[in-house]
This record gives structure tokens, C-alpha cells and sequence, in this order.
């Protein structure tokens, strides 16, 4: 066989090869970890869904209140190099501080309109972060909890950096935000934080990806050999390794679960699974539904009950400190 013949069945192969495996990996990152940050994401455009329709104008003055009040711009620098950002709304007391971790693709301030702003009203410390390649934190890879995990940690030093040791600390989270405080159990907490509260989490990373992607049309089978490489390739991380459901059972924190039985996004037997791992591991745990919620609307179907819960959560968590 000539050489030049053997010379182009190499480049077809290689071609081949490429369009075969690495595009439909690149289509997968694109779709699913890549975030572009110049997109700017619009609260208000949100709450535009049949599902806000009853609490719609709640939610406006909610958001337009977090927007009106002055924060404090904080910044961190993640392990991995990233400058992170979050705002800082401070309040009169000076002990407690509420760190909030917002989902996938949103904002702190569509995730914690209900929640941030009557501990606002209520002059609680509350540090609305910006997850990495979401507002004005840098990155261009969302991973699903599994370098998030570690950006908790970094937000919560340097809380105690400015603030003190001293201090109480409360982890929230919405979403994915409620699986990546979840998942930063796997690694102890400083003694200033005092519980977690996770509201509508999903219990893996893969098992979400993996149920949105079935219902778009892509069969089940194919998602882990898509999405896992998308992952290591493309993002620089492992996908499937650090799940909520897993990291709880590390957990010396009291944690307070939440979810929707009317979850559309993330279904609700995922919390059944992280509690069920919690309470198998010995943990102290919580949780409670919220009958005919969507996802992430548990605190606008009952805010009441909602309010309630967490109130109770945070006066024994503080009580056993």
C-alpha cells in the first residue's frame, strides 16, 4: 500500500474517531456544565411562569426589596483559582450569619426572595453568594457540587476571617445549591458552623443529569457515557463521585430538608433517599414536605409552615451550641 494511501486512512480514522466520540461530548459540556457568564440571568423573567401566577407580585416586591438595600461586595479566592463573589447584607446582630448557595442557572436573588429577605427585615447577617460561573463569580464550568463543595468551605474562612471565629454560621441551599452544602459534609466544618439547611436538593449529580436528559429524548444508557467524560474532559472534574446522599452520612451538623411533592425538576424521592442515607449513618436530620409545591416554591406554597420550620431548626440548633 502506498504511503500517502496509509497516510490518509490514518487522517480519515482520526476524523472519524473525533466526530464519532469528542463532538457529541463537547455538544453534552455545552449543554449541560458550560455556563456563560455575559448571559445575564433575569430574576424577574423567572417568576414570568404559570407556576408564579398566584404569588407573582409577592415575589416582585421581594426582589425588588434585596435589590433596593445596600450590600457589601465580598470576595474569595477558590481553590482552584477562581475569583468568587457574594454580597453581603449586614444586620445588627453580630453572632449569627447565613451563608446561601443558590441552584443551577439561577440567581441568590430568585432562590432567596422569600427567605433572605425576612432575615433582612429581621436584621440577620446574610451572605447571598454568587456560585462559580453564575453573576459575577468567574468560571465557565458548572459541576454540579463537586468543586462547589469545596468553594463552601473557602466562603465559610473567610466569613470567619472578617467576622470571627466566634460567630454561628447556617449553610443554605436551593437546588443544586442545596446539594452543594450537602455534599460539603463529606469534609468537616470549623466549629462555627451550626446546621444546614437544604431546600428541593437532588441526591447525585448524575442521577439529575440523567433524568433531564431522558426526558429531552437522550435514553438513559447513553447519559453516563456522554456525560462523564463531558465532565472530565471538558470541565476538569470527575462527575458521580461527591453525592449529597453519600456526604450526609459524614454529617455532624443537624441539617433541615425540604422539598415539594409536586417537584417537576428535581423529584422529591430524592430528599427521601439523602434522608434515608442520614438516618441509616445515625445523623441528625429533619425533614419535612410541602404538599402540591413545585421545585423550589415549598416557602411560596406555605410560607408560614415554612417560616415556622425554619425558625425551630435554627433556635435548637443554636440551643445546642
Amino acid at each position: 500500500m502506498e504511503p500517502w494511501v496509509i497516510v490518509l486512512l490514518v487522517a480519515a480514522s482520526i476524523i472519524f474517531v473525533f466526530t464519532l466520540f469528542f463532538i457529541p461530548i463537547i455538544i453534552a459540556y455545552r449543554m449541560t456544565f458550560y455556563s456563560n457568564r455575559t448571559k445575564k440571568r433575569d430574576p424577574y423573567k423567572a417568576i414570568e411562569r404559570e407556576a408564579f401566577d398566584s404569588v407573582r407580585d409577592k415575589c416582585r416586591e421581594n426582589i425588588d426589596l434585596l435589590y433596593s438595600l445596600d450590600a457589601e461586595i465580598l470576595s474569595v479566592r477558590s481553590h482552584d483559582g477562581l475569583t468568587l463573589k457574594a454580597r453581603f447584607f449586614r444586620g445588627k446582630n453580630d453572632k449569627i450569619y447565613h451563608l446561601m448557595f443558590h441552584g443551577y442557572k439561577s440567581t441568590p436573588y430568585l432562590d432567596f426572595m422569600g427567605g433572605a429577605t425576612d432575615l433582612i427585615r429581621r436584621g440577620e447577617n446574610v451572605i447571598l453568594v454568587d456560585q462559580r460561573a453564575h453573576g459575577d463569580s468567574e468560571g465557565k464550568t458548572i459541576c454540579f457540587g463537586a468543586k462547589e463543595r469545596r468553594d463552601v468551605h473557602t466562603w465559610i474562612k473567610h466569613t470567619e476571617k472578617l467576622f470571627g471565629e466566634d460567630i454561628k454560621i447556617f449553610l443554605w441551599g436551593v437546588s443544586m445549591g442545596a446539594a452543594t452544602v450537602l455534599s460539603s459534609l463529606e469534609f468537616p466544618h470549623s466549629d462555627s458552623v451550626v446546621g444546614v439547611i437544604a431546600d428541593c436538593p437532588f441526591s447525585s449529580p448524575l442521577g439529575i443529569i440523567t433524568l433531564v436528559a431522558n426526558k429531552m429524548g437522550l435514553p438513559r444508557p447513553f447519559v453516563p457515557l456522554l456525560m462523564r467524560p463531558a465532565a472530565v474532559v471538558c470541565g476538569g472534574f470527575r462527575l458521580g463521585k461527591r453525592e449529597a446522599r453519600r456526604a450526609v452520612m459524614k454529617s455532624k451538623l443537624p441539617i433541615l430538608l425540604i422539598h415539594g411533592d409536586a417537584d417537576t425538576f428535581v423529584p422529591s424521592y430524592m430528599s427521601d433517599e439523602i434522608y434515608k442515607a442520614a438516618v441509616d449513618a445515625g445523623v441528625d436530620i429533619s425533614y419535612h414536605v410541602f404538599p402540591n409545591a413545585d421545585h423550589a416554591m415549598s416557602y411560596l406554597s406555605d410560607k408560614e409552615r415554612y417560616i415556622s420550620l425554619v425558625d425551630g431548626f435554627i433556635a435548637k440548633c443554636l440551643d445546642e451550641k
